[in-house]
């Protein structure tokens, strides 16, 4: 009796978050499954970079491994995961309006969190709250649960390039 022990390809992913300390163990944790090839912390220059990114285009400020990350990737990405409160239901609308605006027959739905929020008691500076951000036992919880809806869009069908609808998980 043979087995195959050739795994399937990641399904490649763009992340947007606020901190990079969570987002690599956010990453971390949606492998083997799913795959971030972009990573954004900032909402700005991700509505910017989205458009390039989504067609497999590396932007030039990317670190040359964050480059081959993308370019080398199965496929453009096929979702956007919000990770964090900076970027949300008004970044969300610009976003898909720059997609939208960038190429007309691109499409990926974005993945933001039930809570899309945080709130820290006594985090006072930035520093608190990436600190506490960085060591919330939650990420891997947060990470089940968008690879759990993320299955379920593969599923159905809505990581074809033909859905950019909004989902919760």
């Amino acid at each position: 009796m043979s087995t195959n022990t050739e795994t399937p390809s990641a399904i490649p992913v763009i992340l947007l978050g606020e901190f990079e300390t969570t987002a690599k163990a956010f990453s971390e944790a949606i492998l083997p499954d799913f795959e971030v090839v972009y990573l954004s912390t900032i909402p700005d220059l991700a509505i910017k970079a989205l458009p390039s990114v989504l067609r497999g285009q590396a932007p030039a400020y990317l670190q040359p491994s964050d480059k081959a990350k993308l370019e080398t990737a199965s496929s453009a990405p096929k979702a956007i995961i919000i990770a964090g409160p900076a970027f949300d239901d008004v970044f969300i609308t610009n976003a898909q309006q720059t997609i939208a605006a960038a190429a007309d027959d691109l499409h990926v739905p974005f993945f933001k969190r039930e809570d899309n929020g945080l709130i820290i008691d006594g985090a006072g500076s930035a520093d608190a709250v990436a600190v506490a951000v960085a060591k919330t036992p939650d990420i891997e919880e947060l990470a089940a649960r968008v690879v759990k809806v993320l299955k379920k869009a593969v599923e159905e069908g809505k990581l074809e390039g033909e859905d950019d609808g909004v989902y919760v998980y």
